[in-house]
């Protein structure tokens, strides 16, 4: 499994865990996590890919790998299954394994008390730069296009919903047509 899928897999392990702001290769301080995420509650999640073993233990000497150091309330790693050991990862880490389709919790990381919030502060602005491509208005046509898309949906799943109905109506009458007595009025 490539850096790339695994960093996609991420993205979408950060989606479930409810969070609201999620983004790749923040590059907002020297720590440029693979991905990062913010639930609503302002917990932030580090989840750094990794696709070799080779990979793992380079990144074993960056500064930032400390208990009490580096961006994210929780920490976590994430690799094929089977490359890494839940023994073997740095304290305060956590391990996510992708298996097939499935990305599997291994290791549930404790949340940090302390952290680099301003390191955090810094990538979410980053993020934020990021999405509105320094233009607001660039900003302002995404939220348009998101809600005419919505619109869309719901546009489609009401018509889905009418040929659904219309074609239990058809079964109904054709079950009536053939066997008339099962249909007959109750006497009062």
């Amino acid at each position: 499994m490539t850096h790339d899928a695994l960093v996609k897999r991420a993205l979408v392990y950060l989606r479930r865990r409810r969070c609201v702001i999620y983004g790749t290769e923040v590059n907002a301080t020297s720590e440029v996590p693979d991905a990062i995420g913010w639930t609503c509650w302002g917990e932030s999640v580090v989840v750094e890919c990794k696709a070799s073993r080779a990979d793992f233990l380079a990144d074993a000497k960056k500064p930032h790998r400390g208990p009490e150091v580096g961006m994210g309330s929780e920490r976590l790693y994430l690799a094929p299954d089977g490359l890494l050991d839940a023994g073997e990862l740095p304290d305060g880490w956590g391990l996510v394994e992708a298996r097939g389709r499935l990305t599997i919790v291994t290791l549930r990381p404790e949340p940090r008390e302390v952290w680099d919030r301003h390191a955090d502060c810094l990538a979410l602005l980053h993020l934020a730069r990021r999405a509105c491509d320094y233009n607001p208005s660039a900003l302002h046509a995404k939220i348009q296009a998101e809600r005419a898309e919505q619109r869309d949906r719901a546009r489609r799943f009401s018509e889905a919903e009418a040929e659904s109905k219309a074609a239990r109506a058809e079964m109904l009458e054709a079950a009536r047509a053939r066997h008339p007595e099962l249909f007959r009025e109750a006497a009062p």
